[in-house]
């Protein structure tokens, strides 16, 4: 009698372990997936193009950079790294990308949407000089060159106004920087800024 009612309790009981094992292998499975697809991603994503580049100050022999930290693929986050590149030459765009001179120690990218700096140095007082820019993924993906920034280095020191008080989300970064002003002290001959692209 007791041996038939064990053998009964182990009959109810093994569908329900056989359904654990199902669910068990199937949540494993999911995870799985996710984590394939989540991977596959992470390696195709493109960071986002910086397209607000500009020259904030001009010394003699050095430049200020600013710009928009991008994110990858219009998520908020951060990219890998920055290859910052400048030309004497001409504009830079991606077929003059490789001839233009790269940038050593570039800043650490911040969050996506906040405002990103970097200093060139050793540059010649009286030359045109272009800039741009690259955000590299964590995947070294590259993404497309910037807008291009312009300045002419001169034997004085200038100090440009770069506007921030846009209230245009954090991937909108063609909405930042827009705003690009002297103070009211005459601008010196000379030097001039531009953003070509805009």
């Amino acid at each position: 009698m007791v041996g038939s009612s064990y053998a009964e309790g182990s009959k109810l009981t093994q569908p329900w372990t056989l359904r654990k094992k199902i669910a068990t292998i199937l949540v494993v499975v999911v995870v799985a997936v996710a984590v394939l697809v989540a991977y596959f991603a992470f390696q195709v994503a493109v960071p986002d193009q910086v397209n607000d580049l500009v020259v904030y100050e001009a010394h003699a022999t050095n430049a200020s950079l600013a710009w928009t930290a991008p994110g990858v693929s219009g998520l908020l986050g951060s990219v890998a790294a920055y290859d910052i590149r400048r030309s004497d030459s001409g504009p830079i765009d991606e077929q003059t990308w490789g001839n233009a001179v790269q940038i050593q120690n570039p800043p650490t990218p911040s969050q996506a949407g906040t405002r990103q700096m970097a200093t060139v140095k050793d540059l010649v007082s009286g030359k045109t000089y272009y800039f741009a820019l690259r955000s590299v993924s964590w995947a070294s993906k590259n993404s497309a060159v910037s807008n291009v920034a312009i300045v002419v280095t001169g034997g004085f020191e200038r100090r440009f106004d770069v506007n921030l008080t846009n209230s245009a989300p954090p991937h909108s970064l063609a909405r930042r920087f827009r705003t690009v002003r002297l103070r009211s002290v005459q601008m010196p001959r000379g030097l001039r800024i531009a953003r070509s692209g805009s």
